[in-house]
């Protein structure tokens, strides 16, 4: 799986099985890990013929970067090498390769130091950063924080490797401070910190290194997503069809004060390819329905004796509950109990996951179920405490494990999860951090059901086409003025950008 993406303990269990099952020793695995990272650079035009300045940390991250300093100094490269401690304490693996090039590296061990740092930066092209690697827990200060301070400053091009230093591993959280990267290459396998937290802001272009690193077996996998891993996921229709083919979306949601909710999840499915779309309310909302949208049909129902009434929608293909519902009427949890009963693909957003926490149980039972909440939600719905509770990754493999329902983790970096299987997509924009663009990801994950049995390959392309929808706003318009209505308007235009890009 070449876009796996790993926490810090398994990238340590691969190295060492990899050690065991190559019998190499970790020395053997730096210097290919090195190697795997020079000819990166001699791929690199902006890199290859410049000035570089390899800043070094004790650990093996720091060894890494002396190994790639080592094959500088034997291309005949113009390359000035720091080594940062505060002491004499490096890693064994850095020490050997300390001992071999030592007479060519500058030690930066006090602050009076840093005058040599300060002129050969001023003197280089751009910055080979290997300050910290996997091992980083605490906040960084002293000495380091003014490194990179420094090299900050420089606004010289920074390639980290594997992670900017100051970034966690798993968390993405920055630990007092951090490199700011114009690039990271990633050891092998992606990390989490890579996308979560900060990692998105501070590492730059992400690129992954292969180094033959041999995996180890986990109970869940992740993935990271790219736009070419959809490729042939949106083919054009064929001409034999009709409306009925592609799925009719209902629609539960709206409130006096929120109608326009539900029309951005009913349009949006219908945009992302649904035969037929409706918004279905109370009776009593009727009159608050004042919208214009010639597409959309509106059903209603009797709220406090709905039984029957909805039993007249279960021959439809899929329901979307939640967008615009409030949290005032109680009447809602027994809406959604009958819609589970129904057992047709149903996908619970927005308000409609207060209503359904009740059910929880059975919603996390049914192989029928999309759950699609942004970070808050996921936290009420899940009954999870930030505080005390595990990390978001492993939170999230606890509250899944042994389901059957799919959840959609809505953020910077959305996780599309189904019982050991995570993928991970990162390719939007912060564009969309606008209200009602859950609502439209709604409408799009119900269009895809329709013509997808599998509800888990459905929200992923539906997550995609979100992302690149966001992506084309940004371009056409700018990121502070997306509106969640120009996603709709430009999803034809994502589906396109897609395919192209995996023609």
């Amino acid at each position: 799986m070449p876009n796996r993406i790993v926490s810090a303990h398994t990238m340590r269990a691969m190295d060492a099985r990899t050690c065991t099952v190559e019998q190499i020793t970790s020395h053997m695995l730096m210097a290919r890990a090195g190697q795997a990272l020079f000819d990166k650079i001699l791929t690199k035009k902006q890199y290859r013929n410049k000035r570089p300045l390899v800043v070094c940390g004790p650990g093996n991250n720091g060894g890494d970067g002396l190994v790639v300093a080592e094959k500088m100094f034997a291309k005949g490269m113009d390359v000035v090498v720091f080594l940062v401690s505060e002491n004499n304490v490096l890693s064994d693996e850095n020490q050997q390769v300390y001992e071999r090039i030592k007479s060519h590296v500058i030690r930066i061990q006090k602050p009076g130091d840093l005058a040599w740092l300060d002129t050969k930066v001023k003197e280089s092209d751009w910055i080979l950063e290997a300050l910290f690697g996997l091992g980083l827990t605490r906040p960084i200060k002293g000495l380091f924080a003014n490194v990179i301070k420094r090299l900050n400053a420089s606004r010289k091009p920074i390639v980290s490797i594997d992670l900017p230093a100051g970034l966690h591993t798993d968390s993405g959280l920055v630990l007092g401070c951090a490199i700011q990267a114009t690039e990271t290459w990633a050891i092998q396998a992606y990390k989490y910190g890579h996308f979560l937290g900060e990692g998105q802001d501070v590492c730059g272009h992400l690129e992954r290194i292969e180094v033959g690193i041999v995996p180890v077996e986990s109970i869940w996998s992740h993935q990271h997503m790219t736009p070419t891993d959809f490729e042939g996921k949106f083919p054009l229709r064929k001409q034999n069809v009709h409306k009925y083919h592609f799925g009719h979306v209902l629609v539960f949601g709206g409130s006096e004060n929120m109608m326009g909710a539900p029309i951005l999840t009913a349009l949006a499915s219908m945009r992302a390819g649904s035969g037929l779309a409706s918004i279905v309310i109370p009776e009593t909302l009727r009159p608050y329905y004042t919208f214009e949208q010639p597409e959309i049909m509106v059903k209603t129902y009797q709220l406090e004796d709905h039984t029957q009434s909805l039993s007249a929608f279960s021959d439809k293909a899929v329901c979307v509950f939640g967008p615009g519902l409030g949290k005032k009427s109680s009447d809602y949890t027994a809406v959604i109990s009958s819609l589970i009963a129904q057992k047709r693909p149903l996908v619970v957003d927005a308000d409609g996951l207060h209503y359904a926490k009740p059910s929880r149980s059975q919603l996390l039972a049914s192989p029928h179920v999309v759950l699609t909440p942004h970070y808050g939600e996921f936290v009420r719905f899940f009954d999870v405490d930030p505080k005390t509770d595990e990390d978001l990754v492993t939170t999230v493999e606890r509250v899944m494990q042994g389901t059957q329902a799919v959840l959609v983790l809505k953020g910077p970096v959305t996780l599309i999860v189904i019982d050991g299987c995570v993928r991970w997509i990162s390719f939007g924009s912060s564009a969309l951090a606008k209200a009602g663009t859950g609502d439209v990801l709604a409408g799009i994950i119900a269009a895809r059901i329709a013509v997808n049995q599998s509800l888990f390959e459905a929200s992923c392309e539906a997550v995609a086409l979100h992302a690149k929808a966001g992506l084309l706003v940004e371009q056409l318009r700018h990121r502070e003025s997306l509106i969640a209505s120009d996603l709709i308007d430009v999803l034809h235009d994502a589906f396109h950008a897609l395919h192209n890009e995996n023609a």
